[in-house]
């Protein structure tokens, strides 16, 4: 009886792993292909990506920090985490700007600073927002 079960419980165990291997594999595969169609579009959007990444988590610590000495003061009000999430955007905009090299740098400048400004907002209240519910 327990040599079944514990046959059974291998048996979904393997397929399980076998399914989870298959999916990280097909995405891999996937990942190739668009990198092998984009060329070189694929590593100038990567860097920017990188750079925007970067940016983003300096900006996060800048908020964090700037929320911990506002609250500590008692000087905390929602005008001035507006203003704080403001210079947090800026920062992560020149971050992602500084950091980008060549045709990258090329790629974001492009980009309108309110569009990039958007991302990087929408990314940032995406990461507080996920910061929050596992707390």
């Amino acid at each position: 009886m327990w040599t079944q079960i514990l046959a059974t419980v291998v048996s979904l165990a393997v397929t399980a792993v076998l399914g989870i291997v298959g999916k990280v594999i097909q995405g891999w595969s996937k990942r190739e292909k668009v990198k092998a169609e984009m060329g070189e579009a694929y590593t100038i959007r990567q860097e920017a990506i990188e750079a925007i990444e970067v940016g983003v988590a300096r900006a996060q610590q800048q908020i964090v920090d700037s929320a911990k000495a506002l609250a500590a003061s008692g000087d905390i009000t929602s005008d001035k985490l507006k203003d704080e999430l403001k210079k947090a955007e800026k920062l992560a905009i020149n971050t992602a700007l500084e950091i980008a090299t060549g045709p990258a740098a090329e790629y974001l400048t492009k980009l309108a600073t309110d569009t990039v400004g958007n991302a990087i907002g929408g990314l940032i209240d995406l990461v507080l927002g996920n910061r929050k519910a596992k707390q």
